[in-house]
Formats: C-alpha cells, structure tokens, sequence
C-alpha cells in the first residue's frame, strides 16, 4: 500500500459546489480551549469552522488546505483568519 495520491484537483473542482457540514460540539470545545489559543484548522476546505470559530471569539484561527480554490473560498468566507496552501 503506497501513499495516497495527491487529491488537490479533486478539492479545487468541488470547491464552488461542495457544502461541509460536520459539526462540532462548541460547547465542548469552549469549555477546553481558551479564546487566545492558537487554533490550526488543517484540512480547512472552504474555511466554515474558521469562521465559526472567528465569530465566536478566537482571535488566532489558521486554516490550511491543499485546495488553492478551497483556500480561495476560505479567504472570501473568513478574510481575517490566515490561511494557507502547504
């Protein structure tokens, strides 16, 4: 078994289309992360849980993405969270 293909052309087609929507429990989350931790969203997509995040209060909320249109997306949705492409 070798190591996965790289799927960035996959993610930049499904950018403009793809809803994500898994959730995460906030509650939890608050309760053991400070809102000045810095918070690394890798996997990032369109940036949703970076916004979340953002308007709940972290004030250090990163994203990364192998997607240059997932990123694109997340920099529109999110423009003060920093994001990235590895």
């Amino acid at each position: 078994m070798g190591l996965p293909t790289d799927q960035s052309g996959y993610w930049d087609r499904a950018a403009a289309t793809k809803t994500f929507a898994h959730p995460l429990d906030f509650d939890r989350f608050m309760r053991r992360v400070p809102l000045d931790a810095p918070i690394l969203d890798y996997g990032c997509g369109t940036g949703r849980l970076c916004v979340e995040l953002s308007q709940r209060g972290f004030g250090c909320v990163q994203g990364v993405d192998s997607s240059a249109a997932m990123i694109q997306t997340a920099r529109a949705r999110c423009p003060g969270a920093s994001s990235g492409t590895p």
